[in-house]
């Protein structure tokens, strides 16, 4: 029987539905199919060639006419082993027949095909006897198909490639294709998207996406206006100042659903309509404020902004009154804030449009103080969920990097101690970081998210100053080696917790795991010092350079490294600006001090106060790199 008591259809295509199968017995599924098979064999129908056993329900149109349907089970899982991407990953689907469908179908639904193209504007249509009241819909075409290639700079070929790049597990996913698809033809984009794997998924996204479209083109009938805004809002994107254009869907799932609901419900009058969508459109958020970057210049901090709007509106960030300025719909901006005097613990108050956002930020260089600085967590870089809710996800146990920024003893040299967990040879689950929550469900319940079924995001671990408490107890415990890596039998404690001393070089190295050391400004650094586990340390930005041997030392299952920091860059220096970043045998990316956007090249800086070490707090700003 159907579940849905209404559908809204597309006029020239099939209807995919819910429907409740109830079999007599446990098994009596099988048979029943069977049986059918036997008895139907020369007459069963295959729209689209679609392999299926057909014509299982009955479906007829309300004057008694038959029409040709198809049974299937859809079903959606997590998919444990996909990396974490800008979106959420598409997940794994599955389609099977009655044959094939899983004994247990926990994790999915029964869909009906129904071909509903002889169905000549029928109003109710009848399974196994329970009627549905079909809506008919008429769906603008999507132009995006049909896009020939436009002429383009070759800069914005490179932001249309990485904006291509981003979406891409949008359009693997039938849930989501529609909203990758509405984006590229509102940026006059060409559509060159493959196929879905699977043809009742192509119906599935089909389906959805032709809905989407004909609540625009109502939407578009009663306000255009309006209508424009709201095509912008679904389908937003935002441009950096390196020129990325970068999705920024801030809208998903139930919201999305209900939204969809307003723009299709035929009993809904027009006014109501609009102020409906008026006020989805009025709760949508303004825009995203980050702390860009601790250490722009000594007691200076770099805010960004993004205006998700499509109307141009305003933007401050400051410890008290700022002057207002300008930010055009979907840019970014970047504003510096002096911290000069702040106490600790300060907040920066930032204004985008109405909306207020405050930030914790580092008001003053931290204090190069025995026994160092200790630099971590790591993050991992951001996705669009992680951006959103400033909440960086966590490392998994296996990769965790601890560091820690000291002087020589005796000496005036400064250098980086750094530890790196590194599986030896991780087994399937972990071989990929999980780019889910493991509170997410291992499966989705396709008949009760239907009409937008949602899709899951990337776990927010953590909050800012809320890290797991395992590593916060590593990084307290840490302990520095008085002289050079010592050797593989010395008795010392490693700086993340599990260390097994004496353990023999070499053991589980591979890969090319590597850490940078950026020194410098952001965008003007002053060295870039790359240490591998192979033993090796070079300044990437000197031209031509060697790299030269360090030493390493191999414990089972993490390698550590003392990165001596050239005197040239702390001498006479009151502030150091460091941030560093690894980059491990599974090519994951994690920095400190901040997480990285995926197309940032470099991580952002902190500022080090080296005076302190000797207990001169005080510092000169002009002294700063």
């Amino acid at each position: 029987m159907p579940v849905e008591t209404r559908e809204f259809a597309l006029r020239g295509h099939v209807l995919l539905t819910p429907v409740r199968i109830a079999w007599r017995s446990e098994d009596a599924w099988k048979s029943e199919v069977e049986a059918f098979l036997v008895a139907t064999k020369a007459d069963t129908y295959a729209p689209s060639a679609l392999p299926a056993v057909h014509n299982l329900v009955e479906v007829r149109t309300d004057d008694g006419r038959p029409l040709p349907s198809a049974l299937y089970w859809i079903g959606w899982t997590a998919d444990r082993d996909a990396t974490i991407a800008w979106l959420s990953p598409p997940g794994v689907w599955r389609v099977e027949d009655p044959l094939g469908a899983p004994e247990q179908v926990r994790g999915g639904s029964w869909t009906l095909l129904v071909d509903l193209r002889d169905a000549r504007d029928a109003s109710t249509i009848t399974i196994d006897g329970r009627a549905l009241t079909l809506h008919w819909l008429d769906a603008s075409p999507n132009t995006a198909r049909q896009t020939s290639a436009r002429t383009a700079t070759p800069n914005e070929r490179t932001a249309i490639t990485l904006l291509r790049a981003l979406i891409e597990p949008a359009t693997r996913d039938p849930a989501r294709r529609w909203r990758a698809r509405l984006l590229l033809e509102r940026l006059g984009e060409r559509d060159d998207a493959a196929p879905l794997d699977h043809p009742v998924l192509e119906v599935f996204a089909t389906q959805i996406e032709g809905r989407w479209r004909a609540g625009l083109d109502r939407m578009a009938s009663i306000d255009a206006s309006l209508a424009a805004r709201l095509r912008y809002a679904i389908t937003p994107v935002v441009r950096f100042r390196g020129g990325e254009l970068v999705p920024v869907w801030s809208a998903e799932g139930a919201a999305l659903s209900r939204l969809l609901g307003d723009l299709l419900d035929p009993a809904m009058r027009d006014p109501e309509r609009r102020s409906r969508i008026g006020a989805w459109l009025s709760a949508l958020p303004e825009g995203v404020a980050w702390v860009e970057d601790d250490a722009v210049a000594s007691r200076h901090i770099a805010i960004g902004v993004a205006s998700l709007l499509p109307e141009p509106t305003t933007a401050s960030a400051s410890l008290g009154g700022a002057d207002l300025q300008s930010l055009p719909s979907g840019e970014t901006a970047t504003l510096i804030v002096s911290t000069d005097g702040a106490p600790e613990g300060v907040t920066v108050d930032v204004r985008i449009g109405e909306t207020r956002i405050d930030l914790p930020v580092m008001s003053a260089p931290a204090p190069g103080a025995p026994p160092g600085v200790r630099m971590g967590p790591f993050a991992r870089e951001h996705t669009l969920a992680t951006w959103l809710a400033d909440a960086p996800i966590a490392t998994d146990e296996a990769w965790l990097t601890a560091a820690m920024l000291h002087r020589r003893p005796g000496e005036q040299r400064w250098e980086v101690y750094i530890e790196c967990r590194a599986a030896a040879a991780p087994d399937d689950a972990d071989a990929q970081e999980q780019a889910l929550d493991p509170a997410t469900p291992e499966y989705l319940d396709i008949e009760a998210e239907y009409l937008a079924p949602p899709y899951p995001s990337v776990p927010l671990v953590y909050a800012p100053g809320k890290e797991p408490p395992e590593f916060a107890a590593a990084v307290s415990q840490m302990e520095l080696p008085s002289t050079r890596i010592a050797p593989p039998t010395s008795p010392e404690v490693g700086a993340l917790p599990g260390a097994v001393p004496g353990a023999l070089p070499g053991a589980g190295a591979g890969g090319t795991d590597a850490v940078r050391l950026w020194i410098g400004p952001t965008g003007a650094p002053l060295a870039a010092l790359r240490v591998d586990r192979r033993g090796f340390v070079v300044n990437e930005l000197v031209a031509g350079a060697d790299p030269r041997p360090i030493e390493i030392r191999e414990e089972h299952d993490r390698w550590i490294a003392v990165v001596e920091i050239p005197e040239r860059f702390t001498r006479d220096r009151d502030v150091l600006l460091l941030g560093l970043e690894r980059i491990d045998a599974r090519g994951v990316r994690t920095t400190w001090p901040r997480a990285a956007f995926p197309w940032q090249t470099a991580p952002s800086r902190a500022a080090i106060n080296l005076r302190a070490w000797r207990g001169l707090e005080r510092v000169s700003p002009a002294s700063a790199p």
